[in-house]
């Protein structure tokens, strides 16, 4: 799985986009289908953490106790799947002030940008559009098209994809680290953890707040 690879963010421009593909991809997947046997042994593993603070994406060693596969699923069951006490909503709309409409909804707004850009939400149909994990998969999939652009020669598209990335990531991504906090607070296993804050770090890269090259124009 692409998550697992070793990062750093020197180099051209697409492949520190192919890098941030793949670790949007990851962080996606992660939150709408939950940890499996692969992924919590990449979240476990101190090296790629490791990895991801030497290139400047992430800051510090998360913090919680290291789980087995069932205990790190029922901590994001409980976190990220199951309405109670301990249930972080893992939406968008949960985090606007206002209350949806039928003209006016977060889930609606997203539905209508990835139909414009060609983004399949399969095999996540079943999950509404502003979903955390759809969020993520949809900047991967943009991350990708900028990374094309710029391997074919074309300047001009790879800027009009970058500008789509800044536009949905203030527009609708701005939540993530409340979202992440959020999680947190709840004092989560090391494995949770450590996708919190992997999110904040993919959002503050896609940001231009890291430093060590991960935005480059």
């Amino acid at each position: 799985m692409s998550g697992s690879h070793a990062l750093s963010p020197s180099g051209e421009r697409d492949a520190i986009a192919r890098h941030l593909a793949g670790l949007f991809l990851f962080a996606g997947k992660y939150f709408l289908s939950g940890p499996d046997e692969e992924v919590h042994g990449i979240l476990s593993d101190s090296q790629w953490w490791g990895s991801l603070e030497e290139s400047g994406l992430v800051d510090g060693q998360p913090e919680g106790e290291s789980v087995n596969l069932s205990r790190h699923l029922a901590a994001f069951n409980s976190v990220c799947r199951i309405p109670g006490d301990g249930f972080v909503p893992p939406f968008e709309q949960a985090y606007h002030e206002r209350k949806a409409t039928v003209e006016l909804s977060a889930p609606g707004e997203c539905a209508k940008l990835f139909r414009a850009a060609g983004y399949e939400m399969a095999p996540y149909a079943g999950v509404q559009p502003d979903h955390i994990g759809h969020q993520l998969r949809f900047l991967s999939a943009l991350l990708e098209r900028e990374a094309d652009c710029v391997d074919r020669g074309e300047e001009e598209a790879a800027k009009r994809v970058r500008t789509w990335q800044e536009g949905f990531l203030a527009d609708r991504c701005w939540w993530w680290p409340r979202f992440a906090g959020d999680i947190q607070s709840k004092s989560p296993p090391f494995e949770l953890a450590a996708a919190a804050g992997l999110l904040v770090g993919l959002h503050a890269a896609l940001a231009g707040e890291r430093p060590g090259g991960w935005q480059e124009g």
